[in-house]
């Protein structure tokens, strides 16, 4: 392995040229830069607090939480976290990955966009996979997304197309315009006490609309109401069906199919997050433990009489055996979560096939009849419930994150359980 140390003020310009293998960037409280790779597969160099980088292999890069950050070109899968400064991105041709960052403009991304916690704004050209993004505290504008779109507390408005489905809950209307197009079918979840102008266009003619104070269901192509006062604007196009609801959640409807699905909308969502932030939490004990077990082994060896070069190369092999402990560890937790997800999702469906199947046959009793015709096709079995699965689940109810009913009735639905 290779790793070069650049020292920087603390908030140097960094431009990336080209990265061809896995990309991760985290900025630190420290006046340096540091990039570790596999030998001579590092290109390094610094010039009046210019520094410039090209990597053909996976690389790490530790910079100055208020580094200047431009990436040209990355070639697989690209994370960045605790950037304090807006990013430059060109095209990523992987996965784009952003935690904690100030902000990002990119031009295209080959594969999926996932942000968390984004203080700025967020402008993007064309995404060629799906787009999540968590709790953006500026504006947020994609000009194509060849997925599907879910975004959740976009704090100051956003105007996106998408060719698949999108999905929008919103906390807040804090913004002025919001506008979303997509060739698939729209949620939208908005507060209950929302003020705002709405269009909505269904291109299937599909416009349902549940309010506090009812719910209507319209076979049509363009509707527009206000809520509240009006104000902010809101421009709703679907290729397909809308489903809008000003509700608390859509629970709070009390009838209709939904009301019969036993896990809420959002769940599988709200397991994740949990998740997430446990392996965030195992993470950081385990980084704090390595750190500990480096100040010992750096005092072991300035014991022991050693020459400088024989000390830094023993250094060096203990960093790259943690760093791939840690990868390791993370990469285990990462499949588990998504393997959870996974599972969660196919239960919701299941669940919700028997539901509808039961709503059917209560409206079959109350004509005086059997409803015919109705037949509930049983997913095949998954695989069983992993350990790490489990282990993540009873953690979340020893953090009372989740009820015992519902860590209950989440293992039973994960085993196959009715």
């Amino acid at each position: 392995m290779d790793k070069q140390i650049i020292p920087t003020s603390s908030a140097p310009e960094v431009i990336i040229e080209r990265a061809n293998g896995i990309l991760t960037i985290k900025g630190w409280d420290r006046n340096e830069l540091t990039a570790t790779a596999a030998s001579d597969t590092l290109q390094v160099s610094e010039q009046d607090d210019l520094v410039r980088m090209s990597c053909t292999s996976d690389c790490t890069v530790r910079l100055p939480h208020d580094a200047s950050l431009r990436i040209e070109t990355a070639s697989a899968t690209l994370r960045a976290k605790f950037i304090h400064d807006q990013i430059s991105i060109g095209t990523v041709s992987g996965n784009l990955d952003l935690r904690d960052v100030a902000g990002v403009e990119v031009e295209n991304v080959h594969g999926q966009f996932t942000g968390r916690r984004i203080s700025g704004d967020v402008r993007a050209e064309t995404v060629y996979g799906n787009v999540m993004l968590r709790t953006v505290h500026g504006s947020c504008e994609i000009a194509r997304v060849k997925g599907n779109l879910d975004v959740r507390d976009i704090d100051a408005g956003l105007r996106i197309s998408a060719k698949g489905n999108a999905r929008m809950r919103l906390a807040s209307l804090s913004g002025s315009d919001y506008h979303i197009e997509a060739k698939g079918n729209i949620h939208a979840r908005i507060p209950r006490d929302a003020s705002a102008n709405l269009s909505l266009t269904s291109g299937a003619k599909s416009i349902h609309v549940k309010l506090s104070e009812g719910s209507q269901r319209l076979n049509q192509a363009e509707y527009e109401l206000a809520l509240g006062e009006g104000g902010v604007g809101m421009v709703l196009s679907a290729g397909g069906s809308i489903y809008l609801s000003a509700l608390e959640s859509w629970e709070d409807e009390g009838d209709g199919e939904e009301a019969f699905v036993p896990f809420p909308e959002d769940f599988g969502e709200q397991i994740a997050v949990q998740v997430e932030a446990q392996i965030e939490a195992q993470m950081e004990a385990m980084n704090q433990q390595m750190n500990a077990q480096f100040e010992r082994l750096s005092e072991s060896i300035s014991s022991a009489g050693l020459t400088e070069g024989e000390m830094e190369r023993i250094m060096d092999q203990w960093r790259m055996s943690s760093e791939r402990a840690s990868e390791r560890a993370q990469e285990k937790m990462e499949r588990a979560q998504l393997k959870l997800e996974r599972k969660i999702e196919a239960a919701k469906r299941k669940k919700a096939i028997q539901a509808r199947a039961a709503a059917a046959r209560q409206r079959g009793r109350k004509r005086g009849a059997w409803t015919v015709g109705v037949k509930v096709t049983p997913e095949p079995a998954g695989d069983p419930v992993s350990e790490e699965e489990r282990m993540l689940i009873l953690r979340m109810l020893e953090q009372k994150k989740i009820s015992p009913a519902e860590a209950e009735k989440l293992l039973a639905a994960l085993e196959g359980e009715d």
